[in-house]
């Protein structure tokens, strides 16, 4: 049952292909609902001019070399009403660009590309000025000339209206016979890098070096068929396109033989490289001469001939898609080949030149059969990963458990350290209180040992406030500190002003630094009460000029530094030092300043000394 179900989708996809690759013989352009001129008088090179139907190719049998043609086709206007919506003039295709006039006044055409001439056909789209229309009968006279090559001139019916009934078709075409020239060269020019960055990387897999050279070499053709900002003549044009079309036509059979194992003829690429310098020469030499591009084309369809035979053997011997997808890409360029030599030549009156779509069908399928190689090449490499990943997952647990030791370790140490911490901040905080208390109560200084006490628990409540504080708490460290300070101030008589609204945010904050933080500040008080005496005490936060945060406390008490070396300046050094920053002492006129700077990131040990 599953291979059944797989030959019905691989038939099922071949007659999809074969669908796809005929789809433009099938769908027609659609017509603009606007009023419409199918008849004109032509005359080719002078001639007595000659009623014909629209659309129109010139005679097949005119020799080759420069040919001018003459169409006059004509219109009535009966009412103002109707004048008022003749805006525009559509030519849904025209194969040599045309002059033309209105009423012996020359009208401007509007181009898709300005920047370019396009070799095969083109929309064409004029703006009719009100004032060069008249009641009654109107003459448009478009006049083309082909300069050398082979074509035929070829002109469609033409509509006359209004922008809502012209415009869209327009643009429609506009995409569909002009933007799809330069979409198509664009792809082939991102297909190609993508391609060449992949053989780069992959100089053994030949197929994608023969991808590369296609793409480049049909690059190449397109370029010359655009033809941007007039490059070359038109004939010049013309030879060009003939000459890279013959050696893009050598390419796909070296790249089928690529596909299928078997190698290539070494000689194959300087043949074609050959084979386009002759090419150029005997065109140059008889740019009339049908017969010569005749055989030169001929030559072409028998290269793609040969691909096409390479892959279909390929493909009944193995059922492999890719084969079926690329030989149906250059079977279908064959066809449309034969197809465009007769719309060129006026047999078949199609008008379109459908050479481009085989070559986006050719794109599409080389897009397909590249995504697919990356999958297979994605495919091997999610084998390798996941052994890969089998072994990394014995590493990784082993790391784990390592890990896991390392942290029960590590939390074993801070918490060692931490209780460490905590006895030496109580021990000296607390001890020398108690030492004070256990000598007042000794002495018969009574009422001094509730002051003691106080100090003691003071000092007890700064130690256990520490170790609540967060990464960016420093303002809850200071609100505590305000806090207890306020009151002891108030009870002194001394008026305490605080600002710290532009003091910088600071992160790292761990409880030690929280505890150094505060033994520092409350060290600058007791300084002030004790050597002031202070009527005055204001702490300022703010960021300092090199970025840092910088708390400032004034007192209006004693200017004179009694002993900078002292054991409290001594002190709130080192616990400086420890956050990381520096502290300065200056006498002011009224008084005495400490200033603590700190940086706005703390050092990771940040315990007190």
């Amino acid at each position: 049952m599953t291979a059944r179900s797989h030959i019905i989708g691989r038939n099922a996809g071949l007659v999809g292909l074969f669908l796809l690759a005929i789809l433009p013989l099938l769908v027609h352009l659609p017509k603009p609902d606007a009023p419409t001129i199918d008849q004109a008088f032509f005359a080719l090179d002078g001639a007595q001019p000659k009623q014909v139907s629209l659309p129109h190719s010139w005679p097949r049998d005119i020799p080759a070399g420069l040919h001018e043609g003459e169409y006059k086709l004509t219109f009535t206007l009966h009412t103002e009403q109707e004048r008022e919506r003749m805006q525009f003039l559509l030519i849904p295709l025209t194969r040599l660009t045309p002059q033309i006039q209105i009423n012996g006044q020359s009208l401007f055409v509007v181009r898709a590309n300005v920047w370019a001439t396009p070799l095969f056909e083109m929309p064409l789209l004029a703006r009719l000025p009100k004032e060069d229309l008249k009641l009654g009968t109107n003459v448009l006279t478009l006049r083309m000339a082909r300069e050398g090559g082979f074509r035929i001139g070829y002109l469609a019916r033409a509509y006359l209206g209004t922008g809502e009934q012209i415009l869209p078709d327009y643009r429609l075409l506009s995409f569909l016979v002009d933007m799809q020239r330069v979409a198509v060269l664009a792809l082939y020019t991102l297909l190609t890098i993508g391609i060449a960055s992949i053989w780069l990387a992959r100089r053994r897999d030949t197929v994608y070096g023969w991808f590369c050279l296609m793409g480049f070499s049909l690059m190449l053709t397109n370029l010359s068929s655009i033809n941007p900002f007039n490059v070359l003549s038109e004939g010049m044009s013309s030879i060009a396109v003939m000459s890279v079309g013959s050696f893009s036509s050598m390419v796909p059979f070296g790249l089928a033989c690529a596909m299928v194992g078997r190698r290539a003829p070494r000689w194959l690429i300087p043949f074609a490289l050959l084979w386009s310098g002759v090419v150029v020469l005997a065109l140059m030499q008889y740019p009339y001469f049908r017969p010569v591009g005749a055989f030169f084309g001929l030559v072409s369809i028998a290269w793609l001939f040969g691909a096409v035979i390479v892959l279909g053997r390929a493909f009944l011997a193995t059922r492999n898609m890719e084969y079926a997808l690329v030989m149906s890409g250059v079977a279908a360029i064959i066809g449309y080949v034969f197809v465009d030599i007769a719309s060129i030549s006026g047999v078949h009156d199609r008008g379109v030149i459908l050479l481009l779509y085989p070559q986006i069908f050719l794109i599409t399928a080389v897009a397909v059969i590249l995504f697919r190689r990356l999958t297979q090449s994605l495919d091997i490499l999610d084998i390798a990963n996941e052994t890969l990943r089998v072994r990394l997952d014995e590493q990784q647990e082993e790391l784990v458990k390592a890990h896991a030791h390392e942290t029960v370790l590590s939390a074993n140490i801070a918490r060692e350290q931490e209780r460490q911490r905590l006895t030496r901040d109580l021990h000296d905080g607390l001890s020398g209180h108690i030492v004070s208390i256990i000598a007042l109560a000794e002495s018969e200084e009574k009422p001094d040992i509730e002051k003691a006490a106080r100090e003691a628990l003071d000092d007890l409540r700064l130690v256990i406030q520490s170790l609540d504080i967060g990464d960016e708490d420093i303002p809850v460290v200071l609100s505590y500190f305000r806090e207890r300070t306020a009151l002891q101030l108030r009870r002194l008589g001394i008026a305490l002003e605080w600002s710290m609204d532009r003091l910088p945010a600071v992160t790292g904050v761990t409880p030690g630094h929280a505890l150094a933080l505060l033994r520092i500040l409350q060290e600058a008080v007791t300084n002030a009460i004790k050597h002031g005496p202070a009527r005055r005490i204001a702490f300022t936060g703010e960021r300092a000029q090199d970025g840092s945060a910088r708390i400032t406390i004034e007192n209006d008490g004693s200017d004179i530094l009694l002993n900078t070396n002292g054991k409290g300046l001594g002190n709130m050094r080192q616990r400086t030092a420890s956050l990381g920053g520096e502290v300065t002492l200056e006498p002011l006129s009224t008084g005495m300043r400490l200033t603590l700077s700190l940086p706005t990131s703390l050092p990771a040990t940040g315990h007190e000394p």
